[in-house]
This record gives C-alpha cells, sequence and structure tokens, in this order.
C-alpha cells in the first residue's frame, strides 16, 4: 500500500511542477532571451566603456545604451540582409 501512495505522490508532484512550469513559460522564455542578450552584450559594454571623451571616461549606462544599440543595428541588418523589401 506504501508503495502505490509514493507512487501517487511522484506523479502529482510531477504533473504539478509541469503545470506550473506551462504557466510561468512566457517569463521563463524572457529569462533565457534576457541571458542570452546579457552575454552577447557584454563585450560591447566592456569595449565601450574603455572609451575616453576628454579626460572623463563612458558611463557605464550610456555603454550599455551603446550596446543596445549596436546588437539592435546587428539585428535590423542581418534581417535586411537576408528578407528583401
Amino acid at each position: 500500500m506504501q508503495s502505490k501512495s509514493k507512487y501517487f505522490l511522484i506523479a502529482f508532484l510531477v504533473i504539478l511542477i509541469a503545470l506550473i512550469a506551462w504557466f510561468l513559460k512566457t517569463i521563463v522564455f524572457y529569462v533565457i532571451v534576457s541571458i542570452i542578450l546579457s552575454l552577447v552584450g557584454r563585450p560591447f559594454v566592456n569595449l565601450f566603456s574603455k572609451i575616453k571623451i576628454g579626460k572623463k571616461q563612458l558611463s557605464n549606462t550610456l555603454a550599455a545604451l551603446f550596446a543596445l544599440l549596436t546588437l539592435l543595428i546587428i539585428v535590423i541588418g542581418l534581417f535586411s540582409l537576408f528578407i528583401p523589401l
């Protein structure tokens, strides 16, 4: 009898985890996309942070903004290269 309740509990937990994953799939998708953007954009931020204007160094905020703009330009360029107008 204890074996049946153990299997029932395991099946219930698997179904519960699957349902939670199903309802939170959008959030998980956005987290994965943000991780990928972070990994791709970090080298650009490091590169832009080294830029000096006069004696002042470019702030991390502006470096991140330039990195996002650079990534956006690259994506738009790739789309325009492969998808004709």
